[in-house]
């Protein structure tokens, strides 16, 4: 008899990397500073191939707006790079960011992220809010990217698992 195949995962989709990316950011898991304004946020996750192994060791590239919705692109405020412990596990703690643009044409609260494990291809993709009142008109928005956020005691908690192609 033959075995059946494998059931693949399918990867986490990307999403356009925006014109805010700067490469260089500090590796920590934390993007919280001293004296930061704005909702807590802690997100934690796994980082999967697409048979469903947990990537010991895998890159994630976090940067995103404040809490007014401006980056910052002289230093490093809200951006950050950190690696998947062995189980293929991780946790940021940063702030929710603000939807930000024109008065008609604003794009929804997101985290930008690009994935990577050794030498796989780079996933840049974006996480969105639930709820956002701007998603609606945001081509870029995908339900499968939607972070459900809940309240806790020390601010808001949210699970995504990213799940990208390996060698």
């Amino acid at each position: 008899r033959l075995l059946a195949a494998t059931e693949e995962s399918p990867e986490t989709e990307n999403n356009w990397e925006g014109p805010f990316y700067k490469p260089g950011a500090p590796v920590r898991s934390s993007l919280l500073e001293k004296g930061m304004a704005g909702t807590p946020l802690t997100v934690t996750g796994r980082v999967l191939d697409t048979r469903g192994r947990p990537l010991k060791g895998a890159l994630l590239d976090i940067w995103h707006a404040d809490h007014t919705g401006t980056y910052d692109n002289q230093g490093f405020t809200l951006r950050g790079k950190l690696y998947t412990d062995d189980e293929g596990r991780y946790t940021l703690r940063t702030i929710k960011p603000l939807y930000y643009g024109d008065a008609n044409d604003k794009r929804p609260a997101h985290i930008h992220v690009k994935a990577s494990f050794e030498k796989s291809p780079i996933l840049t993709t974006q996480l969105y809010f639930k709820g956002d009142p701007w998603n609606a008109h945001d081509p870029g928005v995908r339900p499968s990217l939607m972070m459900s956020p809940r309240q806790e005691t020390d601010g808001l908690v949210s699970k995504f698992d990213f799940v990208i192609k390996v060698g």
